[in-house]
């Protein structure tokens, strides 16, 4: 097995997450902190998917996703390259309100697309 193989299975793998974890989830649970320290549901997959699409936009030397395909206005969010989540304090993750559950499954379906297109060509 390549290593290539190695990351197309894995990310691959990725895919079932979110929609496992977010088809009939409540949607109005998905901000949910259980304390104001810990990270909401609905912030730590929209956190997986941005760190993906930075990463894999890094790679290719092309823009995001988040900002060339307009996911960012999707979310409400400003088409900031930067702002994936690391760092974020307590607070903006508190202030993350995330969007329709379906706008938060294609982002990460173009992402996973754009991912395995990249990964199958290397």
């Amino acid at each position: 097995m390549e290593c290539y193989d190695l990351l197309i299975d894995v990310y691959g793998r990725l895919t079932v997450f979110p929609n496992n974890v977010l088809q009939g989830f409540p949607p109005d649970k998905l901000n949910w902190q259980p304390r104001p320290d810990c990270n909401s549901i609905g912030w730590l997959v929209w956190h997986l998917t941005r760190q993906q699409d930075a990463q894999i936009a890094s790679l290719m030397n092309e823009q995001q996703l988040w900002i060339k395909n307009g996911w960012a206005s999707r979310f409400n969010h400003s088409p900031n390259s930067n702002d994936v989540g690391f760092g974020h304090t307590p607070e903006q993750v508190s202030s993350f309100t995330f969007p329709d559950i379906q706008i938060m499954l294609d982002y990460h379906c173009d992402v996973q697309e754009h991912t395995l297109n990249y990964l199958q060509q290397i």
